[in-house]
């Protein structure tokens, strides 16, 4: 997807596979079930199928017998998208519509050992910014 946060309304990949070479174009309606992947958590599907929730999540594949012929259909494959307002912003996701049905906080394990308050000599409190970061290097 090209969009951070949209709602798809279409998929025509008709002229992708009317092209020469093209063996086939996979959709969500291709893949039977809930196919969901990640690695702690099956949260992310296959294909986007009714919203898409970070740019570059995949709408469709395309095999064909040429990298090229590939790359030309998967252009060709046409998306209808109603653009939606991402949040790009953590603290104003706390108060975003959820972007999944059942909320977006995956799991919650609270930690506490003891009050750490009292037995530390000194607290430093402050707010932190750190970079973005990759969630899965490659040499993981």
């Amino acid at each position: 997807s090209p969009h951070a946060h949209a709602r798809i309304v279409s998929i025509d990949t008709s002229h992708a596979l009317g092209m020469p070479g093209v063996r086939a174009v996979v959709t969500h309606e291709d893949v039977p079930g809930e196919p969901l992947h990640g690695r702690r958590t099956p949260d992310r599907p296959v294909f986007a199928s009714d919203v898409v929730r970070h740019h570059g999540e995949p709408i469709a594949a395309v095999a064909a017998d040429h990298p090229d012929t590939a790359r030309m259909a998967a252009a060709a494959v046409i998306v209808e998208y109603e653009v939606l307002e991402p949040v790009t912003d953590p603290e104003k996701a706390f108060e975003a519509e959820p972007l999944h049905p059942d909320g977006n906080l995956i799991r919650h394990i609270p930690l506490r050992h003891g009050d750490p308050e009292a037995a530390g000599e000194l607290v430093v409190e402050g707010l932190y910014r750190i970079g973005r970061q990759d969630p899965a290097p490659i040499g993981a």
